[in-house]
Order: C-alpha cells, then sequence, then structure tokens
C-alpha cells in the first residue's frame, strides 16, 4: 500500500507563531465565523498558530494551524453568524477530535470531515496542531 501524499506532506505551509487568543481569534472570526478559543496553557494566554485564506483555482480555502486544546462553536455564536455554510476539513498534520450532532470523529492527517456551520461544533486538539 502506498502512503497517503497528505500524511506525508502539508497541503499548504502554515506560517504559525505565537499569537494572544484575542488576536487569532479576531482572524479566525473574519475567515470562517465565531469561535471560542480554549489555549492549552490557560496561563499566558498564547497561543502557537495561524489563520489565513489561500486561493486554489475557484476555491477559498482556510489554512488554521493551532496549538489550542478547543475551538468551540455555540448556538450564540451560529446566530451571530448569518448564513449556513459546509467547510470541508482536511487534517493536514497532527490531530484533531470533531463533535458535531451525534457524531465524534478522531481526525489524523490526511482525514476529511465536512462540518455544517448551523450545527454546534467542538474540535479538540489537546494542545497540538
Amino acid at each position: 500500500m502506498m502512503p497517503s501524499l497528505l500524511a506525508t506532506q502539508p497541503l499548504l505551509p502554515s506560517q504559525a507563531r505565537a499569537r494572544s487568543v484575542e488576536g487569532i481569534s479576531i482572524d479566525l472570526r473574519a475567515v470562517c465565523g465565531s469561535f471560542t478559543i480554549e489555549p492549552a496553557s490557560l496561563s499566558d494566554g498564547v497561543v502557537y498558530g495561524d489563520v489565513r485564506v489561500c486561493h486554489a483555482a475557484r476555491f477559498e480555502t482556510a489554512v488554521v494551524s493551532l496549538d489550542a486544546l478547543r475551538v468551540k462553536r455555540d448556538e450564540t455564536m451560529i446566530r451571530r453568524d448569518p448564513g449556513d455554510h459546509l467547510f470541508l476539513i482536511i487534517q493536514d498534520e497532527g490531530s484533531c477530535r470533531v463533535h458535531q450532532r451525534d457524531q465524534v470523529k478522531q481526525l489524523v492527517a490526511g482525514d476529511m470531515f465536512l462540518v455544517d456551520s448551523t450545527q454546534p461544533s467542538d474540535f479538540v486538539y489537546n494542545g497540538t496542531h
């Protein structure tokens, strides 16, 4: 069996750096809508990460890289953000556990998951990208 290209090379390089939770939250809101970011270390309020938009042909893509503990979207945030969008999450590296509706999916590098922006979601990273 051949190894997956996604598992060996990032799709888009991250430009992650130390950022305040507030600063990266503003960037995430501008690109993806309202979310709460819970940093891995609650004492310093800093995450190592990146949020930016890239264009690939006719698609607008968001590169989100965080060493957060978790990222959540609740009913209040959904009401604040108009529109109903689907987001295809591609786990480029590291791992993430996604909770949405009655589904829980553990993503590892190369996995994909379709997220509905009209439903609460919880992305658990446990402090890794």
